[in-house]
C-alpha cells in the first residue's frame, strides 16, 4: 500500500514540477499578485497530494490547474465578502441612514454581483479590477494579457450588460443611466479614457 501511495505522490510532483511555469502563468493571469503566487502554488500542490491519496487522479496536470483556479475563485469571493462587509460597516458609521435605505443599497449591490457574475470571466475580471482595485486600463491590459482597446471593450460592454440586468431588476427606469451619467463612463465615475 506505501508502494502505491509513493508511486502516486510522484505522478503529483513530477506533473507539478512539468506545469509549475503554465500555473504561474495562468494565477498572473487571474490577477493573483506576484507575492501570492508561491502561497497558492503551495496549497495546490498540497491538495493535490491529499487528494490522490484518497483517490487516483486520472489527470494530475488538469487537476492542479483546477486546484489553483478554484483557491482564486476562493480568495476571491472572500475579498468580495470583505468590501461587503467594509460597505456595512461605512454605512453603518455614517449619519444613520433610515432602515429602508440600507436595505435598498444592500439589494442593489447584491443585484450587481449577480449581474457581475452573468458576465464572461475577462468581463467580469476587467471590471472587478477597475471598480474595486482602481487599476488603469493599461495595467488591466497587463494583467489579463490583452490589449488596452480590449479592456474598454470589456467593460464597456460589461458594464452595459450588468446596467441593463440591474434595469431589469428595476433599480434604473427606462432610458436612464446611472445617475445621470454618460453611457462611457463607468459607475465609479471614472470615464474610458481615464487611464
Amino acid at each position: 500500500m506505501a508502494g502505491v501511495r509513493e508511486k502516486g505522490d510522484n505522478r503529483i510532483l513530477a506533473a507539478f514540477v512539468e506545469c509549475r511555469d503554465g500555473l504561474v502563468r495562468n494565477l498572473l493571469k487571474m490577477c493573483v499578485r506576484a507575492e501570492d503566487v508561491d502561497d497558492i502554488l503551495q496549497t495546490t500542490f498540497m491538495r493535490a497530494l491529499e487528494s490522490n491519496r484518497s483517490r487516483q487522479i486520472i489527470s494530475p496536470k488538469d487537476y492542479l490547474f483546477v486546484i489553483s483556479r478554484n483557491l482564486v475563485f476562493k480568495s476571491m469571493t472572500s475579498r468580495t465578502e470583505e468590501i461587503r462587509s467594509e460597505i456595512d460597516d461605512a454605512i453603518a458609521g455614517t449619519d444613520a441612514p433610515d432602515a429602508a435605505d440600507v436595505a435598498h443599497y444592500r439589494q442593489k449591490l447584491k443585484a450587481y454581483e449577480e449581474a457581475l457574475n452573468t458576465l464572461p470571466a475577462r468581463s467580469r475580471q476587467a471590471i472587478i479590477l477597475r471598480k474595486f482595485f482602481g487599476l488603469s486600463y493599461k495595467d488591466i491590459a497587463h494583467k489579463i494579457g490583452v490589449s488596452v482597446s480590449s479592456v474598454e471593450k470589456y467593460i464597456a460592454q460589461g458594464t452595459l450588460r450588468c446596467r441593463d440586468l440591474m434595469r431589469v431588476k428595476g433599480y434604473y427606469p427606462d432610458g436612464e443611466s446611472t445617475h445621470g451619467k454618460r453611457a462611457d463612463e463607468d459607475s465609479m465615475g471614472q470615464s474610458a479614457s481615464d487611464t
